[in-house]
């Protein structure tokens, strides 16, 4: 073994010896530190005549202070904060804890309701179906409905109505419903060929057509996949009238309850 590995081996001892005494000292203040805060010092209240602190949590901020005043102790107003489950101007929070002793005089540190968290509905009027999608999304909106509609103004596939006003503050999570435009109505109305379609796909295919769903009555059909279309009551390529009402006979599975055999599709949304 040479001077160096010797020399190594020594500076290690050392570095190790260094880390247990100061890992030791760590334990200790931090022993000395509980028995202060949880023994000591309450036990030093107490023997002061220290009170205990009233739960002043869910009350509104004259009666919190009050109350503490009576208790012999000082109200700090110590921030605000958003909170759904009390109004505002209500005590949400409040240091020290209910129940702590203290000594008489304490500041006892609160924060008040600035109630539900409320945020604006962007606009979505001109802007791209999958647009809207993610705008609904990102501003904590749920989509609730999207319909069809034809548009004199808005172009193909973008927003042409919204069910709330833009600018509105509404709660987070409020649903919103749109109308996608399909663009101009064609100059003639021909019945599109509707068999063999799912039910969504053809209800898209009337509503561009300028044509109405009517009734849709259901069939067993074990070979085919549920809600496909069967029969349309208005033969393809015939020329109709706007908004002409066209029935269809849509598939079902057998076993499947169908609880209403009839519906309708109503493109209007409310502002």
């Amino acid at each position: 073994m040479d001077i160096r590995e010797i020399y190594d081996k020594i500076d290690n001892w050392l570095i190790r010896h260094r880390l247990k005494k100061f890992t030791i000292v760590v334990l200790i203040l931090l022993v000395l530190f509980l028995i202060m805060d949880n023994i000591v010092m309450p036990l030093a209240v107490r023997l002061g005549h220290g009170k205990s602190v009233p739960d002043i949590t869910g009350r509104p901020f004259a009666e919190a202070e009050k109350i503490l005043e009576d208790h012999s102790f000082r109200i700090i107003l110590e921030g605000e904060k958003h909170d759904p489950h009390y109004p505002p101007g209500y005590v949400v929070y409040q240091n020290p804890k209910p129940s702590s002793i203290v000594k008489n005089g304490r500041r006892i540190y609160v924060m008040t309701s600035m109630g539900e968290r409320l945020i604006q509905v962007p606009r979505l009027k001109g802007r791209s179906e999958r647009d809207a999608k993610f705008i609904i999304q990102s501003s904590q909106l749920i989509l609730d409905h999207i319909s069809l509609e034809h548009s004199s103004y808005y172009p193909e596939g973008a927003v042409a109505e919204q069910s709330i006003q833009e600018g509105k503050e509404v709660k987070v999570g409020t649903p919103i419903s749109i109308v996608v435009s399909l663009g101009r109505y064609p100059d003639r109305f021909l019945v599109p060929d509707l068999k063999g379609k799912d039910i969504e796909a053809a209800k898209t295919r009337l509503a561009k057509a300028g044509l109405t769903l009517g009734r849709i009555t259901y069939k067993i059909e074990s070979e085919l996949l549920p809600n496909t279309v069967l029969m349309q009551s208005i033969e393809p390529d015939q020329e109709v009238s706007i908004g002409t009402i066209i029935d269809l006979v849509v598939s079902q599975l057998p076993g499947q309850s169908i609880e209403n055999n009839t519906e309708y599709e109503n493109n209007n949304i409310n502002e």
